[in-house]
């Protein structure tokens, strides 16, 4: 159980952080897609767009650092995911177009793959606050655990292309 817990510490955490630097590094482009799909906050969307990467750097920043904070940085994470696969199922529920900038901005619709992968995040830091040990593994059972969330979670930002390599490759 612990084991599990640690590993979607490094999965949650890894989302968070590639997601956090992918915006930064294209702050513009990222602000423009929530002005785009979200019109009635277009005037503020430099500030929601600053306030989500911030979040997002802070979050992953602190479940990085574990100890006592990471049982408050896995629920924020998770309420946070929450919220991002919430607006999502809302989007495609409502039949709109909304623009994907979950790891950066984007031109492509989100869609199912999308709700799917912000629920395994929420999932996966709602087990972290849950399950989260009192003490660290030890340091070969970490690097291994850290080594496997980050690595699984590249799969998870790529999910779109994933799943048509998979395709591709069973004949479809």
């Amino acid at each position: 159980m612990e084991a599990g817990a640690e590993l979607a510490r490094w999965l949650v955490l890894s989302a968070l952080l590639f997601a956090a630097m992918a915006k930064s590094l294209g702050f513009a482009a990222f602000r423009q897609s929530i002005a785009d799909g979200f019109p009635g906050f277009s005037a503020q969307a430099g500030a929601w767009a600053m306030l989500i990467v911030v979040v997002e750097w802070g979050i992953g920043l602190a479940m990085l650092l574990g100890g006592g904070g990471l049982r408050m940085a896995s629920l924020a994470a998770a309420m946070l995911f929450a919220v991002f696969a919430g607006v999502i199922a809302v989007a495609l529920a409502r039949g709109e177009a909304l623009a994907c900038s979950c790891f950066g901005a984007s031109g492509r619709q989100v869609g199912i793959a999308d709700l799917l992968r912000g629920t395994l995040f929420a999932s996966a830091a709602a087990w972290t606050w849950h399950a989260a040990p009192a003490t660290s593994p030890a340091l070969p059972e970490r690097l291994l655990l850290a080594g496997l969330g980050i690595a699984l979670v590249l799969p998870t930002v790529w999910m779109r292309e994933s799943l048509w390599l998979l395709r591709a490759r069973a004949g479809e």
